[in-house]
């Protein structure tokens, strides 16, 4: 008999660490752990619980994305060196050039804006935009 691997699989972030439930047996697996890992480890926020209903998941990666977008909306214009210092994050540079949710404008080389049409789409993260808004105001560039 073969194994199709299939089942669900929550995760949250508590303070103990990252809960696991599963009802599958690949999540066993040394490299899927340690990836589950990194993808917790890189949040501020548990904000993946809804995404079972219509609500976008929030990933380490779009996490990131508001986090810039909330730094340019706060200081203007600014170099990808600049937003790399203010923000700490070090994959800024392709997230800015990837632009998925269309957050950021390129004003010339090097140097990204905010995209004033993304205001609606930041509406959607409320938590997120509040809490990287009060991060970066009192940082000076």
């Amino acid at each position: 008999m073969k194994k199709l691997g299939i089942g669900v699989l929550t995760l949250s972030k508590r303070q103990s660490g990252i809960a696991i439930n599963k009802e599958l047996d690949w999540a066993t697996s040394p490299k899927i752990n340690k990836a589950f890992k990194q993808e917790f480890d890189s949040r501020s926020f548990d904000l993946s619980a809804s995404a079972v209903g219509r609500s976008q998941t929030v990933t380490a990666y779009r996490e990131n994305a508001i986090a810039i977008a909330c730094l340019l909306k706060l200081k203007g214009e600014l170099t990808v060196k600049e937003i790399r210092q203010l923000s700490a994050i070090d994959n800024a540079q392709s997230i800015l050039a990837k632009n998925y949710d269309q957050f950021f404008c390129k004003v010339s080389r090097g140097v990204y804006g905010f995209n004033q049409t993304a205001e609606t789409k930041l509406a959607n993260y409320p938590t997120l935009v509040e809490f990287y808004i009060e991060k970066f105001r009192g940082q000076e560039c």
